[in-house]
Protein backbone atom coordinates (compact mmCIF):
# COMPACT_ATOMS: atom_id res chain seq x y z
CA UNK A 1 0.00 0.00 0.00
CA UNK A 2 1.62 2.87 -1.09
CA UNK A 3 1.24 6.03 1.51
CA UNK A 4 -0.10 9.43 -0.11
CA UNK A 5 1.43 12.63 -0.45
CA UNK A 6 0.38 15.39 0.57
CA UNK A 7 0.94 18.83 -1.37
CA UNK A 8 2.55 21.82 0.53
CA UNK A 9 -0.80 23.81 -0.32
CA UNK A 10 -2.65 21.06 1.08
CA UNK A 11 -0.74 21.44 4.49
CA UNK A 12 -0.74 25.06 4.80
CA UNK A 13 -4.48 25.31 4.17
CA UNK A 14 -5.02 22.75 6.65
CA UNK A 15 -2.39 25.07 9.10
CA UNK A 16 -4.45 28.14 8.64
CA UNK A 17 -7.66 26.70 8.68
CA UNK A 18 -6.55 24.93 12.36
CA UNK A 19 -5.23 28.06 13.32
CA UNK A 20 -8.37 30.05 12.67
CA UNK A 21 -10.39 26.91 14.26
CA UNK A 22 -8.36 27.41 17.78
CA UNK A 23 -8.32 31.18 17.54
CA UNK A 24 -12.73 31.48 16.77
CA UNK A 25 -13.10 28.32 19.47
CA UNK A 26 -10.96 30.41 22.29
CA UNK A 27 -12.79 33.61 21.46
CA UNK A 28 -16.45 32.13 21.75
CA UNK A 29 -15.62 29.92 23.81
CA UNK A 30 -14.27 32.99 26.38
CA UNK A 31 -17.32 34.82 25.78
CA UNK A 32 -19.84 32.09 26.81
CA UNK A 33 -17.81 30.73 29.95
CA UNK A 34 -17.51 34.63 31.15
CA UNK A 35 -21.37 35.58 30.37
CA UNK A 36 -22.57 32.03 31.23
CA UNK A 37 -20.57 32.74 35.06
CA UNK A 38 -22.78 36.20 35.24
CA UNK A 39 -25.62 34.19 33.98
CA UNK A 40 -25.56 32.08 36.81
CA UNK A 41 -25.15 35.20 39.67
CA UNK A 42 -27.66 37.36 38.41
CA UNK A 43 -29.90 38.00 35.36
CA UNK A 44 -28.67 39.13 32.45
CA UNK A 45 -29.29 42.38 30.73
CA UNK A 46 -30.68 40.93 27.28
CA UNK A 47 -27.85 42.22 25.16
CA UNK A 48 -25.52 39.87 27.10
CA UNK A 49 -27.65 36.73 26.87
CA UNK A 50 -28.11 37.76 22.80
CA UNK A 51 -24.50 37.62 22.92
CA UNK A 52 -23.83 34.40 24.95
CA UNK A 53 -26.38 32.14 23.11
CA UNK A 54 -24.76 33.38 19.90
CA UNK A 55 -20.99 32.89 21.26
CA UNK A 56 -22.30 29.06 22.33
CA UNK A 57 -23.82 28.24 19.03
CA UNK A 58 -21.00 29.30 17.30
CA UNK A 59 -18.70 26.81 19.69
CA UNK A 60 -21.34 24.23 18.99
CA UNK A 61 -21.24 24.69 15.25
CA UNK A 62 -17.28 24.78 15.35
CA UNK A 63 -16.83 21.61 17.27
CA UNK A 64 -19.51 19.75 15.26
CA UNK A 65 -17.13 21.05 12.17
CA UNK A 66 -14.45 19.36 13.83
CA UNK A 67 -15.70 16.58 14.49
CA UNK A 68 -17.20 15.68 11.42
CA UNK A 69 -13.54 16.66 9.76
CA UNK A 70 -11.83 14.55 12.04
CA UNK A 71 -14.15 11.16 10.74
CA UNK A 72 -13.92 12.26 6.98
CA UNK A 73 -9.91 12.35 8.06
CA UNK A 74 -10.34 9.05 10.42
CA UNK A 75 -12.93 6.76 8.56
CA UNK A 76 -13.21 8.17 5.44
CA UNK A 77 -14.85 4.76 3.45
CA UNK A 78 -17.53 4.10 6.91
CA UNK A 79 -18.13 7.80 7.22
CA UNK A 80 -19.52 8.21 3.69
CA UNK A 81 -22.40 5.74 3.86
CA UNK A 82 -23.18 5.97 7.93
CA UNK A 83 -25.77 7.33 9.69
CA UNK A 84 -23.36 9.54 11.53
CA UNK A 85 -22.72 11.54 8.77
CA UNK A 86 -26.43 13.11 8.48
CA UNK A 87 -26.51 13.91 12.36
CA UNK A 88 -23.44 15.71 11.70
CA UNK A 89 -24.63 17.73 9.11
CA UNK A 90 -27.81 18.14 10.61
CA UNK A 91 -26.46 19.46 13.69
CA UNK A 92 -23.93 21.97 11.80
CA UNK A 93 -26.54 23.24 10.37
CA UNK A 94 -29.16 24.20 12.71
CA UNK A 95 -25.83 25.52 14.85
CA UNK A 96 -25.37 27.78 11.76
CA UNK A 97 -29.19 28.81 11.82
CA UNK A 98 -28.97 29.81 15.47
CA UNK A 99 -26.06 31.64 15.20
CA UNK A 100 -27.80 33.42 12.25
CA UNK A 101 -30.84 33.84 14.54
CA UNK A 102 -28.98 34.81 17.21
CA UNK A 103 -26.88 37.84 15.14
CA UNK A 104 -29.78 38.62 13.45
CA UNK A 105 -31.65 39.69 16.81
CA UNK A 106 -28.70 41.13 18.52
CA UNK A 107 -28.40 44.18 15.62
CA UNK A 108 -31.90 44.26 15.73
CA UNK A 109 -31.38 44.97 19.65
CA UNK A 110 -28.62 47.42 19.42
CA UNK A 111 -30.40 48.76 16.38
CA UNK A 112 -33.47 49.94 18.44
CA UNK A 113 -31.05 50.63 21.23
CA UNK A 114 -29.40 53.40 19.12
CA UNK A 115 -31.90 54.49 16.66
CA UNK A 116 -33.41 58.33 17.00
CA UNK A 117 -35.89 57.91 14.66
CA UNK A 118 -39.52 59.68 15.29
CA UNK A 119 -41.09 56.70 14.23
CA UNK A 120 -44.40 55.73 16.12
CA UNK A 121 -42.90 51.69 15.72
CA UNK A 122 -39.41 52.97 17.20
CA UNK A 123 -41.50 54.39 19.88
CA UNK A 124 -43.48 51.94 20.81
CA UNK A 125 -40.47 49.24 20.74
CA UNK A 126 -37.65 51.27 22.74
CA UNK A 127 -39.11 50.70 26.09
CA UNK A 128 -39.89 46.95 25.09
CA UNK A 129 -37.17 45.59 23.44
CA UNK A 130 -35.80 44.38 27.04
CA UNK A 131 -38.51 42.56 27.82
CA UNK A 132 -38.77 41.04 23.75
CA UNK A 133 -35.25 39.66 23.53
CA UNK A 134 -35.60 36.84 26.18
CA UNK A 135 -38.82 35.79 24.14
CA UNK A 136 -37.25 35.92 20.88
CA UNK A 137 -34.61 33.20 21.72
CA UNK A 138 -37.58 31.28 23.83
CA UNK A 139 -36.70 32.11 27.45
CA UNK A 140 -39.76 32.96 29.03
CA UNK A 141 -40.43 34.31 33.03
Amino acid sequence: MAAKIISPRLTITWIITSILCIIALLGNGFITIVNGYQWLQKKMIPSDFLLTCLSSSRVLSLLTLVLSYLLEIITPETYQLSYTEEVINFSLLFFDIISIWCATWLSVLYCVKVTNFVNPFFLWLKPRINVLAPRLLGEYD
